[in-house]
């Protein structure tokens, strides 16, 4: 099991804010997670953990952990008092409503983000596919102009963006709180910049508010996150600390 933080500064016209990151991995069974980190969790959040069905056990008690870590590295809070409820939406959300939370999960890890009470954020973390098995699968949620685009590139980038388009996608709409909600269809991408050597910002149309930033992994994933537009990062330090605490 590994767990770790960091935090990433953050330009704002008013401000200093960073961005709080943590990250949780562990390929163990979920029972052993949840033995290992109980004292975290209520009587209530563990009741909930065993009624979730034995497939998304796990999810949900990772990403949990990360969030509850994130609180407490952020606001010095105990993990036991984080409480976390269902938002609207059905994401994970802070019972106080002090901080909007990004998270997501990929093969046995989860990432969890948060900026400030007042900013919201939007995060996804995707494995690479080979590019046949996920044009097949993401097709259908790609428009004429973002396939356009991604036929465009190299044919040895085409799997990498493939996957950062999709996870562009849901990251953004985190964001508006949709999640899988929101047909992918219609966010169209129209650019995407490199940055600097594994960090790309993407734009899409008609949104310019916001900053859709991705990053190519070691380990063959995509990590995407959306901030509004006048929270950027300093490029080659944000890049760095994502790899080391996602990879």
């Amino acid at each position: 099991m590994t767990l770790r933080y960091t935090t990433i500064e953050i330009d704002h016209p008013k401000k200093q804010l960073c961005v709080g990151l943590c990250s949780f991995w562990s390929d163990q069974h979920s029972a052993v997670v949840r033995d290992k980190y109980a004292r975290w969790f209520s009587e209530n959040e563990l009741n909930t953990f065993e009624s979730t069905i034995e497939k998304v056990q796990k999810n949900f008690f990772i990403g949990r952990i990360a969030i509850k870590y994130l609180i407490n590295q952020k606001k010095e809070v105990h993990p036991e008092r984080v409480k976390i409820i269902k938002g609207l939406f059905g994401q994970a959300s802070l019972e106080d409503s002090s901080y909007p939370i990004g998270l997501s999960h990929c093969h046995n890890q989860a990432v969890a983000a948060v900026i400030s009470s007042d900013i919201p954020v939007g995060i996804d973390l995707e494995k690479i596919v080979k590019y046949e098995q996920g044009l097949r699968a993401m097709k259908s949620q790609m428009n004429e102009l973002d396939m356009r685009l991604l036929n465009s590139m190299k044919q040895q980038s085409k799997e990498n963006f493939l996957t950062m388009f999709w996870s562009a996608k849901e990251s953004l709409s985190k964001f508006f709180l949709g999640g899988l909600s929101i047909n992918f269809k219609n966010f169209t991408i129209s650019d995407i910049k490199q940055m600097s050597p594994y960090c790309y910002l993407l734009s899409f149309v008609g949104i310019h508010h916001i900053n859709i930033l991705g990053v190519l992994l070691p380990d063959e994933k995509v990590f995407t996150i959306s901030l509004p537009s006048y929270a950027a990062p300093k490029w080659p330090i944000f890049e760095s600390k994502i790899i080391k605490v996602i990879q």
